[in-house]
Formats: structure tokens, sequence, C-alpha cells
């Protein structure tokens, strides 16, 4: 029998958005920082828009859809996502201390901690 060497398929990549641990953000300071910084955005967004939003995938998005962790309505052949139903979503995510963030939310956690 002929094993494999320990780590023969190690690349050593690490992803991007690995995030160390951390204090999670206060939800009303994240809350506040999102509605400042989206404050242009429509009150109702598509799945493309919320993806340009948070720079999580559409099919990301949709599966929090589908598992009722972000609301939104099926209207005319696409989904309507109300922000503040994203914003809530972002925030319980942030609660969370995921081991995963997209870009776009890894630099809106470090903007808010400096």
């Amino acid at each position: 029998m002929v094993a494999t060497p320990p780590g023969a398929f190690s690349s050593g990549y690490q992803h991007p958005g690995a995030v160390p641990r951390r204090t999670p953000i206060p939800p009303q300071i994240f809350e506040q920082y999102l509605l400042k910084r989206w404050r242009t955005a429509p009150d109702a967004l598509t799945v493309a828009q919320a993806e340009k939003l948070t720079g999580y995938a559409a099919t990301t998005i949709g599966e929090w859809i589908r598992q009722e962790k972000l609301q939104a309505v099926w209207y005319y052949n696409h989904y309507q996502i109300p922000k503040t139903s994203l914003i809530a979503c972002l925030m319980k995510l942030e609660s969370e201390s995921r081991h995963y963030y997209s870009p776009q939310h890894l630099e809106m956690i470090q903007e808010i901690s400096m």
C-alpha cells in the first residue's frame, strides 16, 4: 500500500475573505454606517443591486432568501429586497462572526473599526 504524504495536495492558499477573530461591531453602529453608506441606493433592491452593494454572489443572496435569512418579494419575475431587510441580514451575519466575508463586507468592517 502506498500512502500519500501529508500536505501533498495543500497549496498553502488562504482564502482572501478569511478574517481573524475580532470583537463584533455593535448592531446600532453597523446599521447607522450602512444607512449612511447606502443612502443613495433605492429602498427596494434587485438581487443584482444587492450583489453590488454587499459583494456577495447572487447565488448567496438567493440562498439567504430561500432560507428566510433575507426578506424579499417576488415581483414581475425577480426579487425585490427591502434595503432595511438587507441591512438587517448583514447585521445578523456580523453578529455571527462568520469565517468568510465578501471583500466589500470586509472593507465596511475595517472602515467602522478605524
